[in-house]
């Protein structure tokens, strides 16, 4: 039985973006918004971005008229003028204000430096639909040079956070098998996977009711961990999948190459996250 169509919010969080990626990500939405409703899985849709620039961007809604205003049915949002009140912060706050005018089925977490597949939006929903028991679709991720993203985890270790991000290369080729078993390579990157426990926040798909029910972002995450406790706390209600089929390119990453404010940020945020969910000496 075909399912009927949802209606999607999709969430972006804007912080002084790459302009050739939001337009290269605005772009792949759209096509992928028209691949969704060609197959009847999709029908209203809203796309709202928070600007956490500490001022308001025009060219958002320029961006977003651009790409978007093709679409039939799509109503589009931008929030400015909170600042950069962080990541997951910004996201509640666009959810939020959108959902108080009206309720949508399946939340879209999209970061704004990911293309994606014209086909991953129909994947998703359609998965969602016809799996009760699944609150969260996370993608096969490609980087922009078509090298496969180990973005699905296993539970983090401080050891295992230090190698990734300070240790030399020489190092970490000494504890390749333990970064291996941390980036679930046991597994084929673009195959499916059940019963995942961390996923990245460049793209989430999940249902409404299961990001409301564990209250959306932990908003003290200001920036990096806050889609690993998001999605661990989301799959302790119901299963978190990554879906072949379902697949997007990614432009982000690597926190200790951007500068001493990131390492800043990702460290208190690792202490937090270690802090709240406790401290393992190896992944599960």
């Amino acid at each position: 039985m075909s399912p009927s169509p949802v209606a999607l919010l999709v969430s972006i969080v804007t912080f002084e973006p790459d302009r050739a990626w939001l337009d290269r990500t605005l772009a792949s939405l759209a096509r992928a918004i028209t691949h969704a409703r060609g197959e009847a899985v999709l029908g209203a849709t809203t796309v709202v971005i928070a600007c956490n620039d500490r001022e308001a961007d025009a060219n958002l809604d320029l961006a977003l008229t651009t790409h978007l205003g093709v679409c039939d049915g799509v109503s589009r949002v931008v929030l400015s003028g909170h600042g950069n009140v962080g990541y997951g912060r910004a996201n509640n706050l666009g959810v939020n204000h959108v959902e108080a005018l009206r309720p949508h089925d399946v939340l879209l977490v999209l970061n704004p430096d990911v293309e994606i597949n014209e086909t991953a939006l129909t994947y998703a929903l359609r998965y969602l639909a016809n799996h009760a028991d699944c609150a969260l679709v996370s993608p096969v991720v490609r980087g922009v040079d078509g090298s496969p993203q180990y973005l699905a985890k296993r539970f983090p270790t401080p050891w295992v956070l230090a190698l990734r991000g300070f240790a030399p290369k020489f190092m970490r080729a000494w504890f390749a098998a333990t970064l291996a078993h941390y980036e679930r390579r046991d597994t084929a990157f673009d195959a499916d996977c059940e019963g995942l426990r961390i996923v990245s926040g460049c793209f989430m798909v999940m249902r409404m009711s299961a990001f409301q029910a564990v209250g959306g972002f932990d908003p003290r995450f200001f920036l990096y961990f806050e889609d690993f406790d998001l999605s661990l706390r989301v799959s302790e209600k119901a299963r978190v999948v990554r879906l072949a089929g379902c697949e997007i390119l990614h432009g982000g990453g690597a926190a200790a190459r951007k500068g001493l404010r990131h390492t800043i940020y990702f460290m208190r945020a690792a202490w937090w996250f270690f802090a709240k969910h406790g401290v393992r000496y190896r992944g599960d």
